[in-house]
């Protein structure tokens, strides 16, 4: 993936063919063939093998080959041992064979005291890159995507804000609408039945108690509007996240572009808070609340029913009441049900992590103890007898 996003940087035609080669000599289809067919030929050429690739075909040799062909007789799998030798074997090559190339010390020094010194991130490193040699305009579908706006730059409150009688204006007009709409009985209040056609319309309304804050039963004009004042404010929070780096061991989806988060390390970020994922391009155009500050505010609700609160006040019916608790008990038995899945999972990853770790030791211990039993059993030679 780094090797692709350098494609769009104003680069030479030939160092955009080496980009191609190298993506392609990379590419883990099928089974790293490319990268397998030109380290077969470098037997004694130094050369920095692919830890990643010799991991996978250490795990793949372990499980899929017995340790023993018979194990009543104590017979070894010696295929199996005699492909772990040729990987580790590889390994060693690399590390014993000189590369044909001699070294600047001086200048290795300067790069490592460079490196050490930066406090620049990916990130950071990226801008710069890109400011030194912008992005060619690949066609209209790729002008019309870095044109997008960006929800996070609304939500941190980083576009010039409006002023207050501004605001007051729009607020105070939409709120007439909604006493000419919803307030049927021309009352001038709006009750709790009105209130239920409101919220339905109305995707991001808190309940009924919360508007109605001198708790007399009915919301009345001032009193939504200054919800509606509020809520800008209010509703930036919620969609607030806290995205860091992060990488993952299974696959991963993208919230945003529904897009799988590939690579091998830091595929992508995640939110701190209410843990949804996706690529570092799509986290300023995510639209999700964040469910940690949603969560708070469910068991707020969730004790104001329990409490029998809204009931006691506003006299509305058992029925009602019961059936936002009975909703209330599902979702928290769906929460329940899935941590304990999540659990499962866990205990099952980790399980399989002490197995195989097991299965390293056993190996271990069967290859000394292979190697002693068969310089034992070759005695002495002609020479010393």
């Amino acid at each position: 993936s780094r090797l692709i996003s350098l494609a769009g940087p104003a680069v030479s035609f030939p160092i955009f063919q080496e980009l191609e080669l190298k993506t392609e000599f990379f590419s883990s289809n099928p089974n790293f063939s490319t990268y397998r067919q030109t380290v077969a030929g470098l037997d004694k050429i130094f050369h920095m093998p692919m830890l990643s690739i010799v991991l996978k075909d250490l795990v793949a040799i372990d499980s899929q080959a017995k340790d023993h062909v018979n194990p009543a007789q104590g017979l070894l799998n010696m295929n199996k041992y005699r492909n772990l030798w040729r990987v580790f074997c590889g390994i060693r090559s690399s590390q014993i064979t000189p590369p044909l190339l001699t070294p600047n010390l001086d200048r290795m020094r300067v790069l490592r005291a460079a490196i050490g010194q930066s406090n620049l991130t990916e990130e950071a490193l990226e801008e710069l890159s890109e400011a030194r040699e912008p992005r060619q305009r690949a066609g209209v579908g790729m002008s019309r995507a870095t044109n997008l706006p960006k929800f996070a730059t609304w939500a941190g409150g980083e576009q010039p804000q409006l002023d207050s009688v501004t605001i007051s204006k729009h607020v105070k007009q939409m709120v007439d609408a909604v006493f000419k709409v919803y307030d049927t009985d021309q009352s001038g209040t709006i009750s709790y039945g009105e209130f239920e056609s409101i919220s339905s319309n109305f995707p991001f309304i808190e309940c009924f108690s919360v508007l109605d804050q001198d708790n007399d039963g009915t919301i009345s004009y001032d009193e939504m509007l200054q919800y509606f004042l509020s809520a800008n404010t209010l509703l930036k929070e919620r969609f607030t996240h806290r995205f860091e780096e992060h990488t993952f061991l299974g696959a991963a989806v993208c919230e945003h572009c529904k897009g799988m988060l590939k690579g091998i390390v830091r595929q992508g970020v995640r939110c701190r808070d209410c843990g949804i994922s996706c690529h570092k391009h799509c986290k300023d155009h995510v639209v999700v609340d964040c469910n940690r500050r949603k969560a708070r505010k469910s068991k707020k609700r969730d004790s104001l029913l329990e409490t029998g609160v809204e009931s006691e006040l506003y006299g509305h019916g058992d029925s009602l009441l019961k059936e936002r608790l009975q909703r209330a008990e599902e979702a928290r038995d769906a929460y329940a049900l899935e941590n304990a899945e999540l659990q499962a999972q866990l205990a099952e990853a980790n399980a399989k992590i002490q197995e195989l770790q097991a299965h390293i030791s056993m190996i271990r211990q069967h290859t000394i103890g292979f190697i002693l039993e068969q310089m034992s059993t070759a005695g002495p030679t002609t020479s010393d007898v």
